[in-house]
């Protein structure tokens, strides 16, 4: 390496040190600000939750008898029947079957449960009090950017 190449490579370290300086005094010289914690409240939700419920039923129907001799409609034979019924006491002609079967029938109901949907944090930032929601419990300070809260990994205006 000749000289000129030393030089200007020992020209270019003390220019990036005296810059690394110059910006950690900077960033020395400003401290970081809190804001001060004063009370935190879990804040509880209701969540509905869907679900099917089903139970299986009996259901009893009535069928006609089927006779094929007969010429007349449901109606007729309704009338015809409880006419003689009457008279003679008693029927011998075709009864109605009753058939019984299983019917399963289902609902959507909803089930509730208890959420924890954050906290809220009253919080002092210089003459400034105030309430934030947050997802996590803060320590007992928060940290302060630019006039903005560091919550939950991002920063959060104050109100």
């Amino acid at each position: 390496m000749n000289r000129s190449t030393a030089a200007g490579l020992l020209v270019a370290i003390a220019i990036a040190a005296a810059g690394a300086t110059v910006a950690g005094f900077g960033l020395a010289g400003r401290a970081t600000q809190y804001a001060e914690v004063l009370d935190v409240k879990p804040v509880r939700g209701t969540i509905l939750v869907p679900r099917e419920e089903c139970r299986d039923e009996r259901a009893h129907r009535l069928r006609a008898a089927k006779e094929p001799d007969r010429i007349g409609g449901p109606a007729i034979d309704a009338v015809l029947g409880g006419a003689l019924g009457d008279q003679l006491g008693r029927s011998d002609g075709a009864r109605p079957a009753t058939l019984t079967a299983t019917e399963r029938r289902c609902r959507t109901v909803e089930d509730q449960h208890p959420e924890l949907v954050g906290y809220d944090v009253l919080y002092r930032l210089g003459d400034t009090i105030d309430v934030i929601r947050t997802r996590s419990p803060p320590g007992a300070r928060i940290a302060v950017q630019d006039g903005r809260l560091l919550v939950d990994g991002a920063a959060a205006p104050p109100r």
